[in-house]
């Protein structure tokens, strides 16, 4: 029997350093990309402005959170700003994604939210079928704010990197 979707979400979270993952859009991300590269969901993501987000995956933390798998917690950040960090509770086994472990730690140590947002939103125009380079313009009209040369190329250098693990 294969794990349900909510549980894959908890192991991914497990295998993060210190079982920890920072952001909601992080997590959002990291699981859009992953679940593009052999992770087994198949949540639904719709494009909204930190890119493709799923509210089913959303409503699946919920849950992690009240079969107590998964908590939320709360860091206040300069400027009163809030982040969550996930935090995956020891019970939580991560040996049925080890395949993916590279991966996840690839993810894990980009330490901008900003290229992971890129990424998948530049991997979610592909994935409708733009070339490589249309799906580059429609990122840059969607996120001209975040677009530029530096940003682009850390963008493309994650997303070769992520596709040359196994």
């Amino acid at each position: 029997m294969d794990m349900a979707q909510y549980q894959w979400v908890a192991a991914v979270i497990a295998a993060h350093p210190n079982r920890t993952l920072r952001g909601r859009t992080r997590l959002q991300k990291t699981i859009k990309l992953l679940q593009e590269r052999g992770l087994q969901c198949n949540y639904d993501f719709s494009m909204h402005y930190y890119g493709p987000y799923s509210e089913g995956l959303r409503a699946d933390v919920d849950m992690l959170g009240s079969l107590g798998l998964v908590r939320e917690e709360f860091q206040t950040l300069e400027g009163g700003k809030r982040r969550s960090e996930f935090v995956a509770d020891d019970s939580v086994e991560i040996s049925r994604i080890a395949m993916l472990q590279r991966r996840i730690d690839v993810l894990a140590e980009e330490p901008d939210t900003t290229i992971l947002e890129l990424a998948a939103t530049y991997d979610a125009f592909c994935g409708i079928g733009l070339s490589e380079s249309n799906a580059l313009n429609a990122t840059r009209r969607k996120k001209p704010r975040k677009c530029n040369p530096v940003s682009e190329q850390k963008m493309l250098k994650l997303l070769k990197k992520l596709d040359s693990e196994n």
